[in-house]
C-alpha cells in the first residue's frame, strides 16, 4: 500500500529541486545581463504542460531578480544609488525601494509573457490537430 505522506514528501522535494534549479538558471541569466532569455524560459515552460509551472516561474523570477540585485551589491556596485537616481528621475523622491519592486515586477512580466505565449501556442496546435480544418 502506498503511504500518501511519503508521496507528498517526494513531490515537495521535487518542487524544491525544480524551483531551485530554475532560480539558479535565472540568476545566471540576470547577472549576465540577458533579461530577454527569461521570456524564452517562460516560453519553454508554457510549451511543456506542467501542473504548477506558472507558480514555479513566479517564485523563481522573484527570487532570481532579488538575488541578482544582491549579487551586484556584494560586488560593490552602487545598487542603492542607482535605485535612488531612477526614483528621482521618475519623480518618486529619494525612495529606493520602488525601483527594486518595479524591477521585480518587470521580471515577473517577462516570464509571464513568455509562459502565456507558449501556453497559447500549445493550445492552438492541440486544437488544430483535434479539429482539423481539412475535415470541413
Amino acid at each position: 500500500m502506498i503511504d500518501p505522506s511519503r508521496v507528498q514528501k517526494k513531490s515537495s522535494k521535487l518542487q524544491y529541486l525544480i524551483v531551485g534549479t530554475l532560480t539558479a538558471v535565472m540568476v545566471l541569466i540576470s547577472i549576465s545581463g540577458l533579461w530577454g532569455l527569461t521570456i524564452v524560459l517562460g516560453l519553454i515552460f508554457g510549451l511543456v504542460k506542467l501542473r504548477r509551472g506558472y507558480r514555479y516561474l513566479i517564485y523563481a523570477s522573484t527570487v532570481s531578480f532579488l538575488l541578482e540585485m544582491l549579487f551586484k551589491a556584494l560586488m560593490g556596485l552602487d545598487v542603492i544609488g542607482n535605485a535612488r537616481a531612477v526614483a528621482e528621475l521618475v519623480g518618486l523622491g529619494s525612495l529606493f525601494i520602488i525601483p527594486f519592486v518595479i524591477s521585480i515586477l518587470v521580471g515577473v512580466i517577462f516570464v509571464s509573457a513568455g509562459y502565456f505565449f507558449g501556453h497559447s501556442i500549445r493550445a492552438f496546435f492541440l486544437e488544430v490537430t483535434r479539429w482539423s480544418f481539412l475535415q470541413r
